[in-house]
């Protein structure tokens, strides 16, 4: 066999090799997403981002953690999806929730309260060679602030609060239907706080407990419907950014105040009774 012979057929090997850019159909060659992280540093971060490609029939394409050496060509993850719509969703500060079994939810543990999640989502058109997303983060969770008025008499009760959504939506953030309990975190002699996931419904309770001689919860001697007093002064559960709220709680009165702190894309204004 000549030289030449051999070169020609190396290079008609190459070409078949390539098939996507000979002779397959285009379709089934993958789409290079870009994932750009150039404005995630407007919120505080302390955790690297978790990652997750949805495809069109919500099966999960690729999910993991990114590391700082995993970003190419500066702030910017780049990785092989199929030729479709894609459900993008970047995650900052998960520890207590869990993939779902379809792995399209985010579920939060039992018992805790929600984690401080900035995240991001967008549907991107990937049907083309290249796409390219820019990772925009908003707060997932509501700090509940509560403050108790005549002390003393709170002193033998146990506090929790539950409701009927638990879980976050891969595909835009939306809540997920399941079952939520978390005692909140005493801060101080007449306040205790709580970081609650996104609700879809006013059924947040704020429940206080008789405790028995180990200090632990017995029988159930109020019960405030927090979330319907939450609703009542405002509170929206379907914003992106989602804002803080504080209740108080007048033992003498038995009075039940709500405030609302406003949020404008991570610019927290003063709290604003309404």
């Amino acid at each position: 066999m000549t030289g030449k012979k051999i070169v020609y057929l190396m290079i008609l090997g190459t070409m078949l090799t390539l098939s996507c850019t000979v002779k397959e159909d285009r379709i089934a060659c993958p789409c290079f997403l870009s994932e750009e992280f150039c404005k995630a540093g407007s919120v505080p971060l302390t955790t690297d981002p978790w990652i997750s490609f949805l495809g069109e029939n919500g099966d999960a394409i690729e999910q993991k953690d990114i590391g700082k050496g995993m970003m190419r060509e500066g702030p910017s993850y780049v990785s092989k999806v199929p030729k479709q719509e894609i459900d993008v969703c970047v995650v900052y500060g998960n520890v207590h929730y869990d993939l779902s079994t379809r792995r399209d939810v985010l579920v939060l543990g039992s018992g805790f309260e929600a984690d401080s999640i900035y995240a991001h989502c967008a549907k991107v058109d990937c049907r083309r060679e290249t796409a390219s997303d820019t990772v925009l983060l908003s707060k997932q969770w509501c700090t509940l602030s509560i403050k108790l008025e005549g002390s003393e008499a709170w002193k033998p009760y146990w506090f929790e609060i539950h409701g009927n959504w638990n879980g976050m939506d891969l595909s835009d953030l939306s809540a997920v239907k399941g079952t939520f309990r978390c005692i909140p975190r005493k801060m101080g002699a007449t306040s205790y706080e709580a970081r609650l996931p996104r609700q879809a419904d006013d059924g947040l309770t704020l429940q206080v407990y008789d405790t028995d001689a180990f200090g632990l919860p017995s029988s159930l001697r109020y019960e405030y419907p927090l979330g319907v007093l939450m609703e009542s002064k405002g509170y929206d559960w379907t914003r992106r950014w989602l804002s803080d709220a504080s209740v108080t709680i007048d033992y003498a009165k038995a009075d039940v105040y709500v405030e609302i702190a406003p949020w404008d894309d991570g610019h927290n204004y003063n709290d604003i009774t309404i």
